[in-house]
């Protein structure tokens, strides 16, 4: 799964207090990289969206646990989604790419 994260791992990304999207997040194991990676306190807020509440609820007890702040879970067709914020900064989708 890392490989999906590169542009997180590189000194490059300038990101700052922006708005991200992972479409399909399922458990929302993309936020693990991006926090390992030190990237995401960067983020303003990170929106978890997926279809599966059950896969949902698992992302839920993992932000609980590890105490981001930043990011939320919502029960979406990623296909209709729009944010609360009318706009995002990054999208990503790599979760639901290998199903």
């Amino acid at each position: 799964m890392v490989r999906y994260f590169l542009p997180f791992e590189s000194k490059t990304v300038l990101l700052t207090c922006a708005i991200t999207t992972d479409l399909g997040a399922g458990t929302g194991s993309n936020v693990e990289y991006m926090e390992k990676a030190g990237q995401l306190g960067k983020f303003s807020k990170v929106h978890l969206v997926d279809l599966s509440t059950s896969l949902l609820k698992r992302a839920d007890k993992y932000i609980e646990e590890n105490n981001w702040h930043n990011v939320t879970t919502v029960e979406a067709d990623a296909t209709t989604f729009v944010p609360p914020e009318k706009k995002v900064d990054l999208v990503t989708f790599s979760y639901s790419l290998t199903m």
